[in-house]
């Protein structure tokens, strides 16, 4: 456990009987001894000294407080993450992240002593449910951790947890899933989606559905996305808050660009855009920027999308909470533009960043379509064709279609390739790369 407010003390040692006030005079005589460190930011925070918190441990054992203890630190997190996440949408994001993200450390202790030895399975399952948009927004390491625990819920399921929980619970294990793993996460939104419907809709119904219709729309399946939208959108006016109508554009947008209406897709990027800057989504509004240069790239204008890519990446380097795929992203975007111009050593510069970073996120293979035209203008043909077939068995087995811009990219390869080997050649080169790991054909690709 790491450090802690004073009401979490306060409402953990009340269980106990004692008042605010004993608790506040207690710690302020253990921070004058030096046992506890008073953190000065807002709100203030305390931190235990490991030889005081071990102290304290062995006491509460010796007194038979422990369960005690620990059941009173779970009640406590339980209510401060259920609120986290009803706030998670309606609230500015630096702020929110900069109020719940120092509790981690806390909810995984909490999370931990309610799965031990079925300590309070109820509360776990509930916490798991609710902490989705602490795990969401972080690196594929968080991403991971969270998945972890969804899935452990979810396993200990059983007919007396809320159906509330149940459909946070399913929603929650779809998005924290990578995108590596497609079929899973529609299976998941499905459930979540039925689940909410069968609890009478509102936001959460609205929410998993705009999440749908962004996965569908990502897989290509243009028809079921554009209808599952319509229904997000007919629910929007009672119950959606801002940011939800933003994702409702990016899908759309994403819709658009995928069947050619790229000025479509612009002015739905725009929208989106619009949208979350207002309601102080910075992470998705530097998401959305990252799309509109993705549309002008689409749209042929490869001086617009250099310049809009590297508006988004200076704007993600100056946001505090970015991950790395927040600068990976519209960085290996810049990257492909810059090798699709025929800027080879301009480009590798970006890239070669780009992989660092997105290798953090477990998205580097995204990057192999850039690389292969990369290795084309560096008349490395064999290289380029066995990426190219590592790259489209990964885009087979995800079920995840292409978007334009990498299918443009591919098919400047195979136009390429094709003028150096024949069909026969380049089948094997290309089958041969499908069996390669992601680090081998990363390697080749270098």
């Amino acid at each position: 456990m790491g450090s802690f407010r004073l009401d979490a003390a306060q409402h953990t040692a009340g269980l106990a009987g004692l008042n605010a006030d004993a608790v506040l005079d207690a710690l302020a005589g253990l921070v004058d001894k030096s046992l506890v460190k008073l953190e000065q930011i807002e709100p203030p925070r305390y931190r235990l000294a490991e030889t005081t918190r071990l102290y304290a441990w062995e006491r509460l054992i010796d007194c038979g407080e422990t369960d005690a203890a620990q059941q009173g630190h779970v009640r406590f997190m339980s209510a401060f993450i259920q609120e986290a996440y009803n706030t998670w949408l309606i609230t500015n994001e630096t702020e929110w992240r900069q109020r719940v993200e120092p509790e981690l450390g806390n909810l995984r202790a909490a999370l931990h002593w309610a799965f031990a030895a079925s300590a309070d399975v109820a509360a776990g399952i509930a916490m798991a449910a609710s902490a989705l948009p602490i795990w969401l927004h972080r690196d594929a390491h968080f991403q991971a951790e969270g998945l972890r625990c969804a899935r452990q819920a979810i396993c200990l399921l059983s007919p007396a947890v809320p159906r509330q929980i149940e459909a946070r619970l399913w929603f929650a294990s779809a998005l924290l899933r990578p995108y590596d793993q497609l079929v899973e996460k529609a299976a998941e939104l499905e459930r979540s989606v039925i689940l909410a419907r069968a609890l009478g809709g509102g936001e959460q119904l609205c929410h998993s559905l705009v999440e749908q219709g962004r996965l569908l729309a990502r897989m290509g399946r243009g028809c079921d996305a554009d209808s599952t939208l319509d229904e997000a959108e007919s629910m929007m006016n009672s119950v959606a808050p801002q940011r939800l109508r933003g994702l409702n554009f990016m899908a759309r947008a994403m819709l658009r660009q995928a069947t050619g209406d790229l000025m479509g897709a612009s002015r739905m990027h725009r929208r989106a855009a619009a949208v979350m800057l207002a309601c102080g989504a910075e992470s998705l509004a530097l998401c959305t920027m990252n799309n509109l240069a993705d549309a002008a790239w689409a749209q042929g204008d490869l001086d617009g999308a250099v310049d809009g890519f590297s508006r988004a990446v200076e704007l993600a380097r100056r946001y505090p909470l970015a991950g790395a795929d927040t600068v990976g992203v519209p960085l290996g975007n810049w990257a492909a533009v810059l090798f699709e111009q025929g800027k080879v050593e301009q480009g590798s510069a970006l890239i070669d960043e780009a992989l660092t970073l997105l290798r953090k996120a477990d998205k580097a293979w995204e990057l192999c379509d850039a690389l292969s035209v990369r290795l084309v203008l560096q008349s490395r043909n064999r290289d380029a064709a066995q990426v190219q077939g590592f790259v489209d068995a990964v885009y087979a087995a995800s079920s995840e279609a292409r978007q334009p811009n990498e299918q443009r990219l591919r098919d400047q390869v195979f136009d390429r390739l094709r003028e150096s080997f024949d069909d026969g050649q380049l089948r094997q080169l290309h089958s041969a790369g499908a069996q390669l790991t992601e680090d081998a054909a990363l390697c080749m690709a270098l």
